[in-house]
């Protein structure tokens, strides 16, 4: 499998903020994996949405809240 480079800078970027040390690894792809995806945020910004924060600040904010919350798994 041939990583993009998108999802290189993503994987290494949640690895830093996280402050892992674990090796990014791509595996063979598996049935039912999107090949390609290009989210065109037009129509919304057309109707008038504007994102009030970046992609790092909200991945921050997503690990912190992993990092902090207590672990909470449903019984099997």
């Amino acid at each position: 499998m041939r990583p993009s480079p998108f999802n290189n800078a993503l994987a290494e970027t949640i690895r830093q903020l996280a402050g892992s040390r674990s090796e990014i690894v791509h595996a063979a792809k598996r049935a039912g994996d999107v090949k390609y995806s290009m989210a065109d945020t037009g129509k919304l910004r057309a109707a008038g949405f504007t994102p009030t924060c970046d992609c790092k600040s909200s991945l921050e904010a997503t690990i912190r809240w992993f990092q902090t919350s207590p672990t909470q798994l449903p019984d099997k």
